[in-house]
């Protein structure tokens, strides 16, 4: 990265100063009716150490097709509706949304409102009626908010700092959330390789948490390692691990929460892990490092993205133990 975001020389926080930011952080926990933002999967929260925080980094890599977008995008409308209408700060979500458009990821979300699907909506079958468009126009307002900005064109790191720093000051007065669809569609700067992009770009992640203080969530994309012959045949080998993710070093440095979501239907298995879990409509969070207070293991959802949501719990009844390989 060039000099524009770096200063000659580092700023230095003495001890006392520290305490001081220590207490005002464990002051403003404790006055807060919620620790931060909370999705619509309860596991999930749990997982984030009771919910996704500012000034914490999440990285969610899964497949091509796993269906992170939509999770992104289920995640971006819980914490801007009334989900969260509790939490007393004033906050802005900037979306940087380089795989599809603003009008897309609208229409994903009147999916998931109206439990429809996308074809649906789109009448990629059969033509909707004129009273259904009608439902939908009247779903806008449901959805409808100012807290939500897109940012459509891909562009560098350089870029992508100069807007983000652009849109803090013209809301200094707000938190801000930084979500990237995701990092590998970004636009090379001086980068050699898919990785060293990654990588340059999670350095440019940890600095932007610090410096505003932001509540960022990066998609990546998975390796084809776990798509290898010996894994598939063994069920030890089923689930994903840190190197399975592009740019995996520099992820799990600078990361706060590190998830790989994974539809193991996708890899033609029928059954999944040691435990032989049934892979149809499957789909596991499996949280591989969460730094501050969360937990680490699996959680199983099924699938309903026909209907734009994902169902959990994946069982009737919510398992209640919790070990280092199943959280909920």
């Amino acid at each position: 990265m060039t000099e524009n975001y770096k200063t000659k020389t580092l700023p230095i926080i003495t001890q006392r100063e520290a305490i001081e930011q220590a207490n005002k952080k464990i002051e403003e926990a404790m006055r807060d009716q919620f620790p931060g933002l909370i999705s619509r999967w309860s596991a999930v929260n749990r997982a984030m150490g009771g919910a996704f925080k500012f000034n914490e980094i999440t990285y969610l890599a899964g497949p091509s097709g796993g269906g992170k977008s939509m999770i992104l995008n289920m995640l971006r409308e819980d914490f801007a509706g009334k989900l969260n209408s509790g939490f007393r700060h004033k906050f802005k979500i900037l979306a940087f949304s380089f795989e599809m458009s603003a009008a897309d990821e609208i229409v994903r979300t009147y999916s998931s409102v109206l439990k429809t699907s996308y074809s649906t909506l789109m009448s990629s079958y059969t033509k909707i009626t004129e009273e259904y468009l009608q439902m939908i126009k009247n779903t806008s307002s449901r959805v409808d908010n100012d807290i939500i900005h897109y940012v459509e064109i891909a562009g560098n790191r350089e870029k992508i700092l100069a807007t983000v720093d652009d849109f803090h000051n013209r809301y200094p007065d707000h938190k801000l959330i930084i979500t990237i669809d995701h990092s590998l569609l970004m636009e090379y700067l001086d980068e050699k390789s898919e990785v060293e992009l990654v990588s340059k770009f999670s350095s440019l992640a940890m600095y932007m948490k610090k410096r505003y203080g932001a509540l960022i969530i990066m998609l990546g994309q998975l390796n084809d390692k776990i798509e290898q012959p010996d894994r598939l045949k063994n069920p030890l080998l089923h689930f994903p691990k840190k190197t399975d993710i592009h740019g995996s070093k520099s992820v799990f440095f600078t990361s706060d929460s590190v998830i790989v979501v994974n539809r193991p239907e996708l890899l033609q298995l029928e059954y999944y892990g040691k435990t032989n879990i049934p892979t149809q409509d499957l789909v596991v969070w499996h949280v591989l490092k969460s730094r501050l207070n969360g937990q680490e293991g699996i959680i199983k959802m099924k699938q309903d993205f026909a209907h734009g949501t994902l169902i959990y719990p994946y069982e009737k009844e919510k398992q209640e133990v919790i070990t280092p390989t199943t959280l909920f």
